[in-house]
């Protein structure tokens, strides 16, 4: 498994401390849009059009990331032994991925401490 990463330039996630008015704090900045407001697993925004430094001399900024897309593609058509397992019920295992829902229409939100790509099962 692959996993691959896009991000669109100058797009990010600032987690701000918990007291910031997110629209009082952003209205200091031009030309930005606010994509989303976090408000139930952390306190923050999406934004697109700043600049990080600008980004990071905000009153209230506790971190910032880059906005990104990852995505999942198979190495020579096989999978992993999870994703295998997930889209079906009985074994044996049919060594392919065949879900019958598409994901159409839903958003996952992966809050996460890090991610070890030096690990042996990204290599």
């Amino acid at each position: 498994i692959r996993f691959e990463k896009s991000y669109s330039h100058n797009q990010f996630i600032a987690n701000l401390y918990n007291y910031i008015n997110t629209t009082h704090v952003f209205t200091k900045l031009t030309d930005i849009s606010i994509k989303h407001h976090y408000y139930k697993v952390f306190h923050g925004i999406a934004v697109i059009g700043v600049h990080y430094d600008d980004l990071k001399k905000l009153p209230g900024v506790v971190y910032i990331s880059k906005d990104t897309i990852m995505s999942i593609r198979s190495r020579n058509g096989i999978l992993s032994w999870g994703l295998d397992r997930i889209d079906q019920i009985s074994l044996p295992l049919t060594q392919s991925y065949s879900p019958y829902y598409t994901g159409q229409n839903v958003d996952v939100y992966i809050v996460d401490t890090g991610l070890d790509t030096t690990h042996i099962e990204f290599t």
